[in-house]
């Protein structure tokens, strides 16, 4: 973990790393095979999470306080998913506070509209969870479009980008708001690999450059 000016934590991990988080106030995730250790800005171990399974995706509210696992399955001969719900507060219990379930697809991006509310795109929906309980508020369905990358917005809204970065007419950009509601949409008609959000716009990175979006 580095500063702008100096080496401010080593950590060498008995298993390969897998993927790594941190949080906007400091407190970093690990995820290496069979568990994801979280510690707080001064790096010392809140808790340490074992779990079988690969993490696919990973991510911390802006309080700092709660934090999500991704972790792929498989079911019945089909791709599934689970994903726990933390909280890091270090007095805090250290099994999840919920755990969300889908047995028919995989976690790919996990995003914190705000400390209550998770949303958690996987290959074939996205859906938007309440943090204490798990239940689910909102869905939006791909319509069997290929998601390709997906983004959030410091304002919270939503962005995914559809395609499968070989078939410029399959490439398509739709824009959500905060309840997952179609806000807008738009043909490609480009190769692309990744999309970002900001509060105004989206961003999307083609073969040749960066195309921006208007959120209106």
């Amino acid at each position: 973990v580095e500063s702008r000016s100096r080496t401010l934590w080593e950590h060498s991990a008995q298993n390969a790393i897998e993927l790594c988080a941190m949080s906007p106030g400091g407190t970093l995730a690990i995820a290496q095979r069979g568990q994801v250790s979280v510690y707080t800005p001064l790096f010392e171990e809140i808790f340490t999470f074992y779990t079988s399974e690969h993490v696919t995706a990973m991510a911390f509210a802006k309080d700092n306080k709660h934090f999500a696992v991704g972790c792929p399955g498989s079911e019945n001969g089909a791709l599934s998913g689970k994903v726990y719900l933390f909280t890091t507060d270090p007095n805090a219990a250290k099994e999840a506070d919920a755990v969300l379930e889908n047995p028919d697809g995989m976690p790919l991006k996990i995003f914190y509209p705000s400390a209550s509310r998770v949303v958690v795109v996987y290959d074939n929906y996205m859906a938007l969870y309440d943090v204490q309980t798990g239940s689910e508020l909102a869905r939006f369905d791909y319509g069997g479009l290929p998601v390709q990358s997906a983004s959030m917005g410091a304002g919270g809204n939503l962005v995914l980008l559809f395609g499968d970065g070989v078939h410029g007419a399959l490439t398509q950009l739709t824009i959500l708001d905060a309840t997952l509601s179609e806000a807008g949409s738009a043909d490609v008609n480009e190769r692309a690999s990744g999309v970002a959000a900001s509060r105004t716009g989206a961003f999307v990175l083609t073969n040749d450059g960066v195309l921006s979006y208007g959120l209106d």
